[in-house]
């Protein structure tokens, strides 16, 4: 009989705890707020770092991704009503060449929203809402360019529009180029290159010595995950990674099994609103290329890097740009915060707990609010960890942490998307990066490979 009050108390008092944790979990769920935007998403939905995809006004949010359906690709977008507290049903906005088609959205002052968007080596589309606060409707759209991919769209307080992107030219050096539209006018510039690969530096077949099949490379690729933001005082910040292919006979430490790598994170300025371009107040010569521009982190010279770089989107704090990268080593990485100070670059790692299981890398994304600092970065257990597989089709147990920082940037919070119960792999972060009511996170859960992955969308607790 006692036994048995034993068990009938223990039962009571484990269904209590029970109770108690569903009570915990979902007050604790319930703050982070996260909601399944698609069920249909590409496999780059929420791709990539370059674009901006969320924008938050007093009474609105909108997000724009990618989705799939019979074999093609669309760029659809949501907007979510603060007083109904109800998302709208799905945009369609226009069909895209491929999964690199994303957009990338900004919104003006007066509550027009701007979107480029579309190709994977073609001109970028531009559009702009017919009505302000609505993503409905949307003006017939711009060709600018021509063979562009990867749109970064950036808009300063005067409503002049800033359009960068990825050049490609065959059998020639790949490019960042630049396009600009001033408000009162309709025409966007032809665009200025800013940036070159080194294709061009390597040496002509007439000069090789060694076997042009070990030497030799195809074009001059290039991945930049480059990101532009403008200040209140007009100056254009734009920082970038540089992946690019090697010389077949040259096996650096930080190449991958294309043989190509990015060797260093740098950063360049404009203060004539993207008329000349300039390194620590000098200014450079145009095209420049990686030995020109202002290094954060690696090396010029690819034979004295040691790691692979990633590279989140830049943000603003205190009127200085910050950003966010990762250096990826053979076994292990490792994340830092990077800013100016006193004329120089600061860097800060950033440390999990010593007891933590995952590696850090990027893409990632960063916001500030209130003084604090929130990095969304790709993380990868550490008994599963390979270079190889940080990336396109082999990554497959990725997460995405979620980290708060305070004013010194030290660690206040973490959590996981596996926390939230969404499944791995969890990658592509987008973060809100042009308002004032708290950040906010997009990313996609799937295969790199599938063509039914889920968009999710969640309000990052402050």
């Amino acid at each position: 009989m006692l036994l048995k009050n034993n068990t009938i108390k223990n039962t009571s008092t484990l269904i209590l705890l029970i109770a108690f944790n569903l009570i915990f979990c979902q007050k604790k769920n319930n703050k982070i707020s996260i909601t399944s935007i698609s069920k249909q998403g590409s496999s780059r939905a929420t791709a990539y770092i370059d674009s901006n995809k969320i924008i938050e006004t007093k009474d609105k949010i909108f997000v724009t991704y990618l989705i799939h359906n019979t074999n093609k690709e669309y760029i659809a977008l949501k907007e979510y009503d603060k007083n109904t507290k109800k998302w709208s049903t799905e945009i369609v906005l226009d069909s895209v060449s491929d999964n690199h088609g994303g957009g990338s959205i900004v919104i003006d002052s007066k509550g027009y929203l701007h979107i480029a968007y579309g190709p994977h080596v073609g001109p970028f589309n531009y559009r702009k809402s017919k009505y302000p606060n609505n993503c409905k409707i949307w003006e017939e759209k711009i060709l600018i360019g021509s063979n562009m991919t990867y749109p970064s769209l950036a808009i300063n307080k005067n409503d002049d529009l800033y359009l960068l992107g990825r050049n490609t030219v065959s059998r020639g050096a790949w490019s960042l180029m630049l396009f600009s539209k001033n408000v009162n006018e309709l025409k966007w510039t032809k665009g200025k290159i800013l940036l070159k690969s080194n294709f061009e530096k390597l040496p002509s077949f007439g000069k090789l010595k060694d076997n042009p099949k070990n030497l030799t490379v195809k074009n001059g690729y290039t991945r930049w995950n480059k990101s532009i933001i403008i200040g209140d005082d007009d100056i254009i910040h734009i920082s970038f990674k540089n992946y690019e292919f090697h010389p077949r006979n040259k096996k650096y430490k930080f190449t991958d099994n294309r043989n190509g790598g990015s060797y260093f994170v740098g950063y360049m300025y404009s203060k004539d609103n993207g008329k000349s371009w300039l390194n620590n107040g000098k200014k450079l010569s145009l095209p420049s290329y990686s030995a020109d521009i202002e290094l954060v982190s690696g090396n010029s010279n690819p034979e004295f890097s040691m790691a692979n770089y990633g590279i989140s989107n830049i943000a603003f704090n205190n009127g200085k740009p910050y950003f966010v990268y990762s250096k990826e080593l053979n076994r292990s990485s490792k994340l830092f915060l990077t800013f100016k100070k006193k004329g120089k670059w600061f860097h800060k790692e950033i440390k999990l707990d010593k007891n933590s299981t995952d590696y850090l890398y990027s893409p990632s994304a960063i916001s500030f609010f209130k003084k604090k600092l929130y990095i969304v970065a790709t993380a990868m257990p550490k008994d599963l960890y390979l270079k190889n597989e940080l990336w396109g089709k082999k990554q497959q147990h990725t997460s995405l942490k979620i980290l708060k920082l305070d004013s010194s940037y030290d660690l206040l919070e973490t959590y996981s998307t596996k926390d939230l119960n969404i499944k791995s792999p969890s990658w592509l972060p987008n973060i809100s990066r042009y308002d004032n009511n708290g950040p906010k996170l997009l990313f996609t859960q799937g295969l790199s490979n599938s063509k039914n992955t889920e968009v999710y969308f969640m309000k990052i607790k402050k």
